[in-house]
């Protein structure tokens, strides 16, 4: 996997791993629809919330 996404290697993803085909445009508007935006990773969070990772691994597999 790569360590940061776009909508390039999304695209790719989406396409391996169910079969749909999708334009980059239109994967930029659902993740815009979903709320979801991209950033450049700066810091690793080697503090981070345990308990909230964990969480948000099992929501991130129900939408997947």
């Amino acid at each position: 996997m790569a360590p940061s996404w776009n909508t390039r290697i999304l695209q790719s993803y989406i396409h391996q791993t169910y079969g749909i085909s999708m334009s980059r445009e239109s994967i930029r508007k659902l993740l815009h629809r979903l709320c979801l935006s991209w950033t450049r990773p700066t810091y690793k969070l080697v503090k981070g919330d345990t308990n909230s990772q964990v969480a948000f691994q099992k929501e991130l597999e129900f939408i997947i």
